[in-house]
């Protein structure tokens, strides 16, 4: 089994590809457009310290250089030329886990990806957990407290990301916060994602998260 999510990791490896691409064929080619979209990233990262959309910006640059009006395409091909790579060693009968956010008007993309990865001999099946909308809305959902930061103690929602990476008793806190699992990934996802079905049931270990025991 491998578990994937969609986001600024998800990203990396197509902004890598077309990048690459554009150094490996040279500033001869392409002149000082080739470095525009490191740059983009490295001054975006600094500027707003978000990843996500840095990354993105950089990679849809890339692509632009590279395809003009097919950019899409091109970054679409980009992320299955590396997802295919990606996926050829993994045994036969893996069963591939995505978890995504659907807070997006734009489902095409991930939908040509589990069409994709769906399509590959080794691969038994593709389960889609859609969080709706996104991780934050899960937590508030099926928790009681009221803002996402109170999770971690966090002064502010902005901190609470970084905040809840560095944090060491999470179970203890979502117990501490009136954790009801059979209400986290339970929706189906509705506008763009609709016809998305929402597998997490099928990935679920009953367990305890006050005494640890599965039942």
């Amino acid at each position: 089994m491998i578990c994937a999510e969609t986001g600024p990791q998800a990203l990396t490896k197509p902004a890598a590809a077309a990048i690459g691409a554009l150094t490996e064929n040279g500033v001869m080619h392409y002149g000082l457009l080739s470095v525009v979209p490191v740059v983009i990233v490295i001054v975006l990262a600094v500027a707003t310290r978000r990843a996500f959309e840095s990354i993105l910006a950089g990679t849809l640059a890339a692509s632009l250089i590279l395809y003009h009006t097919h950019f899409i395409t091109g970054w679409t091909n980009a992320f299955l030329e590396v997802a295919a790579s990606r996926l050829l060693p993994l045994k036969p009968g893996t069963t591939v886990i995505l978890v995504f956010d659907t807070d997006t008007d734009n489902s095409q993309i991930l939908k040509t990806n589990i069409e994709f990865i769906s399509s590959r001999t080794n691969i038994l099946k593709v389960l889609c957990v859609t969080q709706v909308k996104n991780l934050e809305d899960e937590i508030l959902r099926s928790c009681t407290i009221k803002h996402i930061r109170d999770l971690t103690n966090s002064k502010s929602d902005k901190e609470y990301k970084a905040d809840l990476i560095h944090i060491t008793n999470l179970a203890k806190r979502l117990v501490e916060c009136g954790f009801k699992p059979e209400m986290f990934w339970a929706r189906e996802p509705r506008d763009a994602f609709s016809d998305i079905k929402n597998d997490a049931q099928y990935i679920w270990i009953k367990q305890s998260l006050n005494d640890g025991k599965k039942t």
